[in-house]
């Protein structure tokens, strides 16, 4: 970020210079130097700048200085615009016209020159005693720095001499203005990516080595960046680095059964040169003070090793400060390492754990202490997150390993049911409701017994179509056992039961074994489907032909038949044949029917003549009907009678029709002489009704009208009425 300042420095004394003719275009910088703002005496107003120079002219007698500053540890720059001056000589003030200061350059076009701030009024300047000389060097354009230092952040494979080198020219490029206008959003881009890269790279490869129990080089070479930085950036904090690391280290030394502590910093030179040289933050927490400086977090720490810090700091600059954080923090190390002391004893104990079985793992609370029993023993949650809960996770993963493999093969057992297999996750496992999520150890098992409950009943369904096809090619094919097989079918044992733990793969898996089955069976099934054909064929068709009665068998068969094509799942074949015994029933119920109509026809003596009439009768409020003579023979409501006799006369061409039934509890007899038409001999007409007995209800039937004389024959129930 630039922040623009209207500044102009006073004159400066300047080395001699050679008279040049030639223009003048040239970048100089600085360097990191130290300076008090507005000649501040108080140390904590000093601070590291850097600045670039920018110079131009037509001549080095007339040429301009625009500076770029900024303060180290913040990425935004000021820009000072100088006037011209002349720098032909060995000196040259580069003049502020506000007269309040300047920088004196000498040698400013030899690009190694030397500037030294001023203070004072620009009649009487002098040289500020709160800021550092500045060497100032001849540097390249600003596009080739960066283009240097992008070629650095490529490196795939950084050490930390590679991060500090890179990471200090990133500290000291000059600002994104230096560049051409239309490269400064690529080159800033560029730089922020690759550089954020870069650092990603480093901490990668600085994890994986702090792995390695044995590496007895890493911390030293990252604790190096920290005293060898230019400057804490927004991506880069060397101390974050370490702290990372150190806690990775001893992680990995102790799950390889080394203590950390060997790996302590010792001896007064390296251990001062961290006390004097790291800076820390005002909120940097005491754990991370101790580890950064010692390489060993406090959990691992003893205290004779504590006391020989203390003895080995007592000469460094800042071991006052050491000591009097060591003291103050005392007591919470002391909780650490007593946390830790529990920690070790429970991942060793992990480490043999043997859980047997499910019962076994839940009576082990999931190898999960207690927060009471955490509590009671000091465990941090840093603690518990670093290096417990790996160690109970590893151990826990264990044993579901081994408890899944033996749900997998109880699963499996040919002898669970699959309602049984379908059901056993959620009834062996349900009553652990609370623990149903991907992180527990009983979500864990949960959802892999149901990734193994359906290639199980998959298994078992295959089986159970396998064998049904086995016992149907051993069957004889006949009627018998074409229905008792449905016709030959192997029927999807999914169609038959209710499983919720089937997918796709299973269903379409079982379907295409009951299609292949079915398919090897279709000759078994055509002959007993011919055969139950012929059998029901060979005892109905003559019982029809004569309408005598049918053998009890076939008439069993046929009631097989029927009443298997009202159950679900039935074949096609199993239908049509059922339907091919409903119609020869129907057809013999017929014939059945017509030889009763036969006989009863004779019975009631029913003249030839009339055999085949009918007769219209129109009964009032219901209106007209056609009634034949079979019909009234044949078919008479229940308790009547109808008979015929011929009238009196050899040549005579009526009849006597009678119709005995009940009324009112009275027997009673209707009859009527029945009269062929002229027209239409079929057509019956009745005359002359008469009921002894009886009388008629006129008002109801006009018996006038010789239809509705039939009708009261017929509806003898309302037309008489008893005497």
């Amino acid at each position: 970020m630039k922040l623009k300042i209207s500044l102009f420095f006073l004159g400066v004394a300047c080395a001699a210079a050679p008279v040049m003719a030639a223009p003048v275009n040239m970048t100089l910088t600085s360097g990191v130097y130290i300076c008090s703002q507005y000649d501040n005496p108080n140390p904590a107003g000093r601070k590291l700048m850097l600045d670039f120079w920018q110079v131009t002219g037509p001549s080095p007698s007339q040429v301009s200085v625009t500076i770029f500053r900024r303060t180290m540890g913040d990425d935004r720059w000021s820009e000072f615009k100088n006037a011209p001056v002349d720098a032909s000589g060995a000196s040259v003030i580069i003049p502020n016209p506000n007269g309040v200061r300047g920088i004196r350059v000498n040698g400013l076009l030899d690009g190694n020159a030397t500037g030294l701030q001023l203070s004072g009024q620009e009649q009487n300047p002098k040289v500020s005693k709160y800021c550092s000389q500045m060497s100032m060097h001849k540097t390249a354009d600003a596009t080739t720095l960066y283009d240097g230092v992008l070629k650095k952040l490529a490196n795939k494979t950084p050490t930390a001499q590679d991060l500090a080198s890179a990471e200090n020219a990133v500290s000291l490029l000059p600002p994104v203005d230096m560049l051409s206008p239309l490269d400064q959003q690529d080159y800033a881009s560029k730089l922020k990516t690759a550089n954020k890269d870069f650092i990603t790279r480093y901490y990668e490869i600085a994890k994986k080595k702090a792995a390695d129990p044995k590496d007895t080089t890493l911390l030293p070479s990252v604790a190096k960046l920290v005293t060898s930085r230019v400057e804490d950036t927004n991506h880069y904090h060397p101390l974050a680095i370490l702290r990372d690391i150190v806690k990775i280290h001893a992680k990995a030394m102790m799950d390889a059964g080394m203590d950390p502590i060997t790996q302590a910093v010792t001896g007064t030179q390296d251990l001062c040169a961290r006390i004097d040289g790291f800076t820390f933050s005002y909120n940097t927490q005491a754990d991370d003070y101790f580890a950064e400086l010692t390489d060993v977090p406090v959990d691992f720490w003893t205290k004779d090793q504590a006391n020989k810090w203390l003895s080995e700091s007592a000469s460094c600059n800042n071991g006052a400060k050491f000591k009097q954080n060591l003291m103050q923090n005392w007591k919470f190390i002391q909780t650490r390492m007593a946390g830790m002391a529990f920690v070790k004893t429970q991942v060793a104990q992990l480490k043999t754990a043997k859980v047997k079985n499910l019962d076994d793992f839940i009576a082990s609370d999931w190898l999960m202490p207690t927060n009471n029993v955490l509590n009671a023993n000091h465990v941090q949650q840093s603690q518990m997150d670093d290096y417990l809960m790996p160690a109970i996770r590893a151990a826990q993963q264990a044993a579901v390993d081994k408890i899944s493999a033996q749900i997998k093969a109880h699963l499996e057992d040919p002898a669970l049911s699959l309602s049984d297999t379908d059901q056993f996750c959620s009834a062996t496992l349900g009553r652990f409701g609370n623990y149903f999520n991907n992180q527990s150890p009983g979500g864990a098992l949960y959802n892999m017994c149901n990734k193994d409950v359906a290639p199980a009943l998959k298994t078992k369904l295959l089986a159970i179509v396998s064998q049904e096809a086995s016992r149907l090619q051993g069957l004889d094919a006949n009627a018998e056992t074409f229905f008792s097989t449905n016709g030959f079918t192997v029927t999807n044992p999914l169609s038959t039961t209710h499983l919720g733990y089937t997918n796709a793969d299973v269903q379409a898996a079982v379907q295409s074994a009951v299609d292949k089955a079915n398919a090897t069976l279709a000759d078994n099934r055509s002959k007993a489907l011919a055969a139950a054909r012929a059998t029901i064929d060979s005892q109905m068709d003559p019982a029809i032909s004569s309408g005598s009665d049918i053998p009890p068998a076939t008439a069993a068969l046929c009631k097989k038949a029927e009443d298997a094509s009202y159950q679900v799942n039935m074949s096609k074949d199993v239908n049509s044949l059922a339907q091919h015994c409903s119609d020869k029933m129907a057809a013999w119920r017929a014939a059945k029917k017509k030889v009763a109509c036969t006989k009863a026809m004779v019975a009631a003596k029913v003249p030839d003549a009339l055999k085949d009439g009918y007769i219209e009768a129109q009964v009032p409020l219901l209106g007209m009907k056609k009634v034949t003579v079979r019909e009234l023979v044949c078919q008479p409501h229940a308790g009547d009678e109808i008979d015929f006799s011929q009238s009196n006369g050899w040549f005579s061409s009526s009849y006597k029709m009678t119709h005995k039934l009940q009324i009112g509890g009275h027997a009673m007899a209707v009859t009527a002489t029945v009269t062929p038409t002229k027209d239409d001999t079929s057509n019956l007409v009745l005359s002359d009704l008469k009921a002894p007995g009886g009388t008629f209800n006129t008002q109801i039937f006009d018996l006038k009208n010789p239809k509705q004389v039939a009708g009261c024959f017929f509806d003898a129930e309302d037309c008489v009425q008893p005497n």
